[in-house]
């Protein structure tokens, strides 16, 4: 199992999750955000969070997908909230 893919993402206020036809779609302050979903990658949105698991969870490469999805939406959220910066 994932250790990281199996932490939930957390839907801050102001910012709507929705899944239509295989792409995530990410709504904020700052924005819209889209990413196309692997076919072995399944959400569940709920009440403020967003939880993320694959079909076959004992094959290595679906694992990899599990955690590299998890923190795609984690990055789509706060991009859409707080938006890029650099600190020097």
């Amino acid at each position: 199992m994932s250790r990281v893919g199996r932490q939930p993402v957390k839907i801050p206020s102001g910012v709507t999750v929705v899944e239509q036809g295989g792409v995530l779609i990410v709504r904020g302050p700052r924005g819209e955000l889209q990413q196309r979903l692997h076919p072995a990658v399944r959400l569940n949105v709920a009440e403020g969070a967003v939880s993320v698991s694959v079909v076959t969870p004992e094959a290595p490469s679906e694992r990899a997908l599990w955690g590299l999805f998890r923190n795609l939406i984690q990055n789509m959220v706060d991009g859409v909230t707080t938006g890029f910066t650099k600190s020097l």
